[in-house]
C-alpha cells in the first residue's frame, strides 16, 4: 500500500441545496416557477381558449393571478432536463400529438380538449405542448410555440416557433400561464 502527498490549498464546493418548490395543483412544478399542466383555461377535458391576440392572453393571466408563460419558461419545460425536440422524447411519434402529420384525409381538423393526447405529454405530467394550440409566449420578442393542430407532421417540436404581429390572432392560437415562486 502507498500513498501520495499534494500540495496547495484545500477546496471543497459545496452542493447547491435542493429547492423544492410548491405549486398551486393545477400546475406543474419546474426548477424556479411554476407551468400550467394544460393549455388556459388548465383545465382537462376542455377545450382550451383559442382566438388570442397577445395581449388578452397577457391579461387573462394576470387575472388568473399569474402571468403569460416567457419564452424561455415554455421552451425549458417543453424540453426538459434532457432537451427533448418534442414534449414526450426526442423522436417524432405519429398520433400522439394532435397535428395533421398523421390524419388520413385532407379535411382539416380542429383543436382538442386539454389532455385528449394523452402520450402528447412531457416527463413532468405537461399536456399538449406540440400540436392542438400555438401558444403565446412573452419575452423581447412575443412568439407563439408548439405547432398547432394544422401543422404537418413532426414539424410541432419544442423549439418550432413563429413571430407574427402581437394583435394576430386564429382559431389555432391559445396559451398557458406560469407562476414565479417567490
Amino acid at each position: 500500500v502507498g500513498f501520495r502527498c499534494c500540495r496547495g490549498v484545500i477546496t471543497t464546493t459545496k452542493a447547491e441545496p435542493v429547492r423544492h418548490i410548491v405549486c398551486p395543483t393545477d400546475m406543474i412544478a419546474q426548477k424556479d416557477f411554476c407551468i400550467d399542466q394544460y393549455e388556459y383555461p388548465n383545465l382537462p377535458g376542455v377545450y382550451p381558449i383559442a382566438d388570442a391576440t397577445l395581449a388578452m392572453a397577457e391579461q387573462a393571466c394576470i387575472d388568473s393571478g399569474k402571468h403569460l408563460c416567457t419564452d424561455q419558461e415554455w421552451l425549458k419545460s417543453c424540453e426538459g432536463t434532457k432537451g427533448y425536440r418534442w414534449p414526450y422524447g426526442s423522436e417524432y411519434k405519429a398520433r400522439a400529438c394532435n397535428d395533421h402529420g398523421w390524419v388520413d384525409t385532407e379535411i382539416m381538423g380542429n383543436a382538442s380538449k386539454s389532455g385528449t393526447f394523452t402520450n402528447c405529454q412531457t416527463n413532468d405530467g405537461i399536456f399538449d405542448m406540440s400540436g392542438n394550440l400555438w401558444e403565446w409566449t412573452s419575452g423581447s420578442t412575443p412568439r407563439l410555440r408548439g405547432g398547432g393542430w394544422q401543422l404537418s407532421a413532426g414539424l410541432g417540436q419544442c423549439r418550432s416557433f413563429s413571430e407574427p404581429d402581437s394583435s394576430y390572432h386564429s382559431g389555432e392560437v391559445g396559451f398557458r400561464c406560469c407562476a414565479t415562486v417567490i
